[in-house]
């Protein structure tokens, strides 16, 4: 037995009793959200008829000694929600694993239609992750909550010969020597193209390189589809063999009229040899070179400048497109000519052409997939000139000021799953990076007012680019959850709607933080109207704690939106800090002067409000 557990500190006790209240989904997307091991633990004292630990539980299913007693019911559902904090939150092997071990035990008597399906897909997921095919296969039955379109994709997986091997995803293999196992698995790999009328696709058996870089589709004829020039624009820094896998799968589309725009986003001299191999695979292919590093989008942009189509797509440098892709957009704005662009869908895909990456679904809309006409880009203008996020924001620009994009609602390539990617390190299962929130509901306002403005970017957004920038000093910020509308429910706004006359000049931040007594089904983000007076003028400016910025003062109207954030990093510096508390926040002065402490280096100055 473990030891007697220790009593919790108040805010726990008292996160505690809020979420016994709530649906332990909503708990856990909220731990989710904030990576808060505080939220484990309020979760895990919540779960009826034991007053365990967060540790305590994660070493019993690692150990496999959970209690039946915890695996049925309302404490299943519980337990369920902390599996999925520890398989989302993972700092490392063992949470993961434990959270595979959780969701065995749980499924353990039979299918469980009493938990949601992202359980059903969590439960398949951490096991193939953790390398337990054979516990996968066994549960597969019982998993009668998939979401739909799951089980082709780990149906494949479970077929894939290069797969469960423990360099699987960092070194090439050969090939399997079981040729009907292999072409049976190329079946089910090909089977989400196949369905939409596409050409199935190959794997060579043989070669020094990953499964990825060996797709072929051997029933498509190069070049043997007519129609108007497209240019297909490539950006790509410091380039490996993928970029040969993306270029060689253009090279080979059936849409013949093509230029192919490489831009070298300033790679440097060691970097050659892959451009010049990527120029030798066909004559279409034309280099741009940049003269310093600035991120996919001004290389895109300096692409757009040099295009000579029609109609401008987009590849990523390491993805691969199938070869009907762009004769398959094109037909679609044919038929479509009210509509700006169309997009494609893409399938995910690891270097060994598995598919699971933790609560994504392996379908997704492919954002290098936009093939724009050219006089929409005339119109709407250039990219933003940021480091990422760009193209969601072009996409909606277009959606707002053009018409509708127009999507073919089918794969037509496969995107590469690799970390160290800008964008995909800004994504996680329940969790998106703050900056990249604050920025999204800031282009959101701009487009509704216009674009009559300069777009303020986060700071993380621009380096070595010209885009505006946000202030990296402030007079004031305000701090506190910020999602209710201050016009229609103004008490919530805490008097920072409404300023005193005289303030127009002062530069406030406005920093939005869930309060956890309010958790929901969905992330609670700040308000459009706060977002709207953020573009309406210089004087206000949304913060994330991401940002570089100083602040001279900073204002903590609602304490327990801290709560949460302590492991959180945080690269805002501030002179003061003045907490507001209500006489029932008195509890909550230890952890939140905890959390002020670790990131100013300062105690807090205490306000007390009734």
């Amino acid at each position: 037995m473990p030891p007697p557990p220790e009593r919790p500190d108040p805010s726990v006790e008292r996160l505690s009793s809020v979420f016994a209240d709530r649906r332990p989904m909503h708990v856990a997307g909220l731990a989710l959200r904030t990576r808060s091991t505080t939220a484990r633990e309020a979760l895990a004292r919540s779960v009826p008829g034991t007053d365990l630990g967060d540790q305590d539980l994660l070493r019993m299913a690692l150990a496999g000694e959970l209690p039946p007693e915890l695996l049925h019911g309302r404490p299943g559902r519980v337990l369920a929600a902390l599996a999925m904090t520890w398989a989302g939150q993972a700092r490392g092997q063992d949470e993961l694993r434990a959270a595979a071990l959780a969701y065995r035990a749980l499924f353990a008597d039979g299918a469980r239609d009493d938990l949601a399906p992202a359980h059903h897909q969590l439960a398949a997921q951490t096991l193939m992750l953790t390398g337990l095919p054979d516990e996968v296969r066994r549960l597969l039955p019982l998993l009668t909550r998939l979401p739909a379109g799951m089980q082709p994709f780990l149906d494949a997986d479970l077929a894939n010969p290069w797969a469960h091997r423990p360099d699987a995803h960092t070194s090439p293999a050969a090939g399997p020597p079981d040729e009907e196992a292999r072409r049976a698995w190329e079946e089910l790999l090909s089977a989400p193209f196949v369905a939409h009328g596409l050409a199935p696709l190959q794997v060579r058996p043989h070669g020094d390189d990953l499964p990825f870089d060996r797709l072929v589709v051997p029933d498509v004829v190069a070049g043997s589809v007519d129609g108007p020039l497209v240019t297909v624009v490539v950006p790509c820094f410091r380039p490996d063999a993928g970029l040969l896998t993306a270029v060689a799968s253009l090279a080979a589309q059936s849409h013949g009229a093509l230029e192919v725009l490489l831009v070298d986003d300033a790679s440097g001299t060691d970097y050659e040899t892959w451009f010049e191999q990527a120029l030798e695979l066909d004559d279409r292919v034309r280099l741009l070179r940049r003269p310093t590093n600035g991120g996919s989008y001004l290389a895109r942009n300096d692409a757009l400048r040099e295009a000579r189509g029609s109609l401008i797509t987009f590849q990523d440098a390491d993805d691969w497109s199938h070869p009907e892709r762009v004769a398959a957009q094109v037909a679609l704005l044919a038929e479509r000519p009210d509509a700006p662009a169309s997009r494609a869908l893409a399938v995910r895909v690891h270097d060994d052409l598995t598919h699971q990456w933790l609560g994504y679904r392996p379908v997704r809309i492919n954002a290098s997939s936009l093939m724009v006409r050219a006089d929409a880009v005339r119109r709407a203008g250039p990219y933003l000139p940021v480091r990422k996020g760009a193209d969601s924001e072009y996409a909606e620009r277009l959606a707002t000021e053009l018409g509708e994009l127009v999507s073919t609602r089918t794969p037509l390539g496969l995107s590469r799953l690799r970390s160290g990617s800008l964008s995909r390190s800004d994504f996680a299962l329940g969790w998106t990076a703050p900056e990249r929130l604050a920025f999204r509901g800031t282009y959101r306002a701009w487009h509704r007012a216009g674009r009559r403005r300069p777009l303020p970017a986060p700071l993380p957004y621009v380096r070595g680019t010209h885009q505006h920038r946000s202030a990296d000093r402030l007079d004031t910020a305000y701090l506190a959850d910020l999602s209710a509308d201050p016009v229609v429910e103004p008490g919530r706004a805490c008097g920072v709607w409404r300023l005193p006359s005289g303030w127009s000049s002062v530069r406030t931040g406005l920093w939005h933080l869930e309060r956890p007594e309010d958790v929901g089904a969905e992330r609670a983000e700040m308000h459009d109207r706060w977002f709207d007076r953020v573009v309406s003028g210089p004087t206000w400016q949304a913060l994330s704690r991401t940002e570089p910025v100083h602040l001279d003062r900073l204002v903590v109207l609602e304490p327990s939106v801290l709560l949460l954030q302590e492991e959180q990093e945080c690269a805002i510096t501030t002179d003061r800090v003045q907490v507001h508390l209500l006489p029932e926040e008195d509890v909550l002065t230890g952890a939140v002067a905890a959390v002020v402490r670790r990131w100013f280096g300062r105690d807090p100055e205490w306000v007390r409000t009734r």
